[in-house]
């Protein structure tokens, strides 16, 4: 089973909680991918980064629960995620065998170029590893970092360039914790072999090997140093935690209790050991005298910096707070309505921080015990009805909720995809709902008792996006699978492949008389299709990267496509010949769409928008970080481009700002 991270809880580091994959019963193995499952805050306590099993992370303001970034290129869930001690990076590992480093700061500039390396998204890929990731660490100064693998090995890396610089090989199963010492000169390594083991950083040699068990007798499931570096405690399988000295390899020191993780305090006199079946115990480490015990139901426990206090999560959806040093409870946290699957302190110690099987993440106010703050519920995008009375929500979980607008009643949950839906939309009468999946389906419900309908089953990868067109007769798909396809709405038979494309079609609509088709894609054209015949008509090139979108104009005479390459480009539809390149954009551009004009356009880029009018631009205006403050379906109006396309949000704000949320990730502000 996936080892617990633990470490000591030195002030310049975040703290990762407990894998919560070890702490699900039956009625949870098939739990949404998209709940949280650690978080932990940045250096200064002004961001918390969140995992879970869909194999994203994402960046959250900590003083607001605004702007959240998700970083996705990771094919499995993640076993942890964590800034670097500057603050810097994040640091993400995951049963896919790779470990990504991501520019904490610049993730919200690259979303729209995920998947794509190259896009500088994902900072530096290392991989090396031939079986998943259990755990990574920096050195103190984000030099260096350490990686550990069920392939038997750890790894140290040169966190600047992804080179590997050494790799620690010896033990003879899955190693499932490793750190550095304080100092970063030694590593340490625990593994299922039931052995740990400290190596010298610079030369790679094995100085020590700390033999508490044997294969027989169980094996290790974390390790961690003492705040000096003179110790080192593991916990293992068989009943007991134990602390080692790190000078002669000698245990020092055995402590019965069944954990499955310990942390030193930061003054190093005591340590925490937690488990489901002997729940919290703090030692003394001199003595191994137990100091206090919490009960059973905790399922992760952390100190604060300062040592004076004690963070506890339990099965039964709260957090406590102690004193640390007479072991009485001083506040309950309350909230939660599922277990509580880990927590975490802030460096400074002031906030504490929980995450749930109820998909919601709280922050505390360790002093007063209020909750200062929910995430909840990961709402990535939201669709309204034709006749705005209904809203889709997604959250990149395999279900999409169907809500009434004006009383915010829950009216369906639409279950039927395998995997997280990547798009839903109302058909142009509303009386139909059309879902994407990266499951690579689509799916067609009936609106108004949210039953299934149709599967459109026939795409070999995930599905970008899917729409109806305007007569609500036909549905086109996109897939990462390089094709297109068209259907049948009424029966759900496919009519025509679109093929053609050489990688991943992102976008498709259809022409307002539904006579054609656009398809854009990764390969860098974009591509007319006759809808009657599946024919291509025309070949759409000039781009020199990338095509992130494309739309038509609602005359039907024009195409419009946004790219990687920094250009929007607008296409006569009847030749394929370009009529404008427009740029001036840095980097990319991320959206493009037409006015109901057919003549303006609208382009989003990485920090600045624009409109055009033939080829020329007529204003600006500045993209800020996502802000995705609370919607709230009663306050807040869902904007659509003008190809009736959902691009986010408008609402007040303070009552002289209005702010357009486009893609759930970026937007633009105008004075009042």
């Amino acid at each position: 089973m996936p080892a617990a991270r633990t470490e000591s809880n030195s002030a310049n580091q975040s703290h990762p909680v407990a894998d919560a994959a070890a702490l699900t019963t039956p009625g949870d193995c098939h739990a949404s991918p998209a709940k949280p499952t650690k978080a932990s805050f940045s250096p200064d306590g002004s961001r918390i980064v969140t995992t879970s099993r869909d194999g994203t992370a994402r960046l959250w303001d900590a003083a607001t629960g605004l702007g959240h970034i998700v970083l996705r290129s990771h094919r499995n869930g993640l076993t942890g995620a964590r800034f670097s001690p500057d603050g810097r990076f994040v640091l993400t590992t995951s049963y896919d065998r790779d470990a990504c480093l991501w520019d904490a700061a610049t993730g919200d500039h690259c979303i729209a170029q995920l998947w794509d390396a190259e896009t500088k998204l994902c900072r530096l890929i290392f991989d090396g590893h031939t079986e998943g990731l259990t755990s990574a660490s920096f050195t103190p100064d984000s030099t260096l970092l350490l990686t550990a693998s069920y392939d038997h090995t750890a790894r140290l890396w040169d966190a600047t360039t992804g080179d590997c610089l050494r790799i620690f090989t010896g033990h003879d199963n899955g190693v499932v914790d490793s750190s550095f010492s304080p100092d970063a000169t030694r590593i340490v390594t625990a593994s299922h072999d039931g052995t740990a083991r400290i190596w010298d950083t610079a030369t790679g040699d094995c100085l020590h090997i700390l033999n508490g068990l044997t294969r027989d007798s169980g094996w290790l499931t974390g390790t961690t140093f003492s705040p000096d570096g003179s110790l080192i405690a593991t916990t293992g399988s068989d009943g007991t935690a134990r602390i080692w000295d790190t000078t002669t390899g000698e245990c020092s020191l055995s402590l019965a209790c069944r954990a499955t993780s310990a942390s030193f305090s930061l003054d190093g006199a005591r340590i925490l050991t937690s488990s489901n079946a002997d729940g919290v115990i703090v030692w003394d480490v001199a003595t191994g005298t137990r100091l206090h015990t919490f009960d059973s139901r905790v399922v992760a426990a952390r100190f604060s910096p300062a040592g004076d206090t004690i963070l506890t999560a339990y099965n039964d959806g709260t957090g406590r707070i102690w004193d640390a040093t007479t072991g009485t409870c001083r506040y309950k946290l309350s909230g939660h309505t599922n277990w509580v699957t880990g927590c975490t302190l802030s460096s400074d110690g002031t906030r504490a921080l929980t995450t749930s099987l109820d998909t919601a993440a709280h922050s505390w106010d360790t002093n007063t015990g209020e909750c200062l703050l929910t995430i909840d519920k990961w709402l990535d995008t939201t669709t309204l009805s034709p006749d705005g009375t209904r809203a889709l929500t997604t959250n990149e979980t395999e279900y999409v909720r169907c809500w009434d607008v004006t009383t915010g009643e829950l009216l369906h949950t639409l279950v039927g995809h395998t995997e997280w839906v990547t798009g839903a939309r109302f058909s142009p009468d509303g009386t139909r709902i059309l879902t994407t999946s990266g499951d690579s389906t689509a799916c067609l419900w009936e609106a108004a008792t949210g039953e299934l309908l149709h599967r459109l089953d026939g795409h070999t990868d995930w599905l970008d996006v899917g729409r109806f067109s305007h007569d609500g007769a036909l549905v086109i798909t996109a897939s990462v699978d390089g094709t297109a396809r068209i259907w049948d709405a009424a029966t759900g038979d496919c009519r025509h492949r679109l093929t053609g494309h050489t990688d991943r079609v992102c976008d498709a609509c259809f022409a307002p008389d539904g006579s054609f088709a656009l398809t854009a894609s990764y390969d860098g054209t974009a591509r007319i299709w006759d809808t009657a015949t599946g024919d291509c008509r025309h070949v759409l090139t000039g781009h020199t990267d990338k095509i992130t979108n494309g739309s038509l104009s609602p005359d039907g005479t024009l195409a419009v496509t946004a790219g990687f390459d920094g250009t929007a480009r607008i296409w006569r539809v009847d030749t394929g010949v370009c009529l404008h390149t427009l740029t001036g954009q840095a980097r990319w551009v991320q959206h493009a769409s037409f006015g109901p004009d057919s003549v303006h356009v609208l382009t989003l880029g990485s920090d600045t928008g624009y409109v055009w009018r033939d080829g020329e631009p007529e204003f600006t205006f500045e993209l800020h970080p996502a802000t995705n403050y609370k919607s709230n379906f009663t306050q807040h109006i869902a904007l659509t481009d003008w190809d009736n396309r959902w691009l986010g949000y408008v609402a007040e704000i303070d009552g002289r700002r209005v702010r357009l949320t486009a893609d759930s990730r970026t937007d633009f502000t105008r004075r009042s």
